[in-house]
């Protein structure tokens, strides 16, 4: 019985150049397509845990207001690292965190991020926040969000300059962000954020904020979003050292 007829030409030949490039161009597809499903993964799973930190800090800023007549009491001036009145140390107190010069914060790394002076974060894309002092513009319902500045007297006999904000004349709490993603030009976090004082909101995973709202949610915000709670201008912390982008 004669076997399979085979072309001589066909016998023993390689692939050609043409295959080969098809061959190429299918595993960079799949190769890149595996690298998107990891990337989308790991920033969710990087936005899930930045929303829990917050949700922490927000929480414990909320209770400590409670103590004091639902009054939001914040120091200002981040050059003061002692103050009290500091969020940094609000939260830093409620954990039962030391920190002293020279010593590693990592315990208070992992919850939040707030003075830079004591802890500088090691790269321009760490998560970290600051209180949003801004008020929500052209607010139909009217938000009732009024930041007063007070100089209060501290136990130690010293005095701090704070803002404050009664949260009982919020009306729209669950509209107003006290707590967001903040960064400067490099990237590292700032106390406040304010324009007017080169701070602003980083943009981080995909591309959105994070935020915790004064009803003790905490969720994701796009540029339209960010937009409508009052804010102008963002750090992209997608570049380093981050790019300022208008909203």
């Amino acid at each position: 019985m004669n076997g399979p007829l085979i072309s001589p030409n066909r016998r023993g030949r390689g692939f050609t150049l043409v295959e080969l490039l098809v061959v190429i161009a299918i595993v960079a597809v799949l190769a890149l397509t595996a690298f998107m499903f990891a990337r989308r993964g790991l920033e969710k799973a990087s936005a899930s845990q930045s929303l829990s930190r917050l949700r922490q800090s927000g929480s414990i800023l909320l209770a400590d207001a409670q103590d004091k007549n639902g009054k939001l009491q914040y120091a200002i001036d981040s050059q003061q690292p002692d103050s009290p009145y500091l969020p940094y140390n609000i939260v830093r107190n409620a954990l039962g965190l030391e920190v002293s010069t020279g010593q590693a914060a990592t315990g208070l790394c992992d919850i939040m991020h707030w003075d830079p002076a004591k802890l500088k974060p090691a790269d321009y894309h760490m998560n970290c926040y600051g209180v949003n002092f801004t008020t929500i513009p052209d607010d139909p319902e009217g938000s009732g969000v009024e930041w007063l500045s007070e100089t209060i007297a501290t136990t130690d006999g010293q005095t701090a300059e704070v803002s404050t904000l009664i949260s009982a004349k919020v009306s729209r709490p669950d509209a107003y962000p006290l707590l967001m993603d903040s960064s400067n030009s490099k990237g590292e976090e700032v106390f406040r954020i304010s324009e007017d004082q080169g701070g602003f909101v980083g943009l981080r995973n995909s591309g959105k904020a994070h935020a915790y709202f004064l009803d003790g949610s905490a969720r994701e915000l796009d540029a339209p979003q960010l937009k409508k709670a009052g804010f102008s201008k963002v750090y992209d912390n997608h570049t380093t050292p981050p790019t300022m982008r208008a909203l």
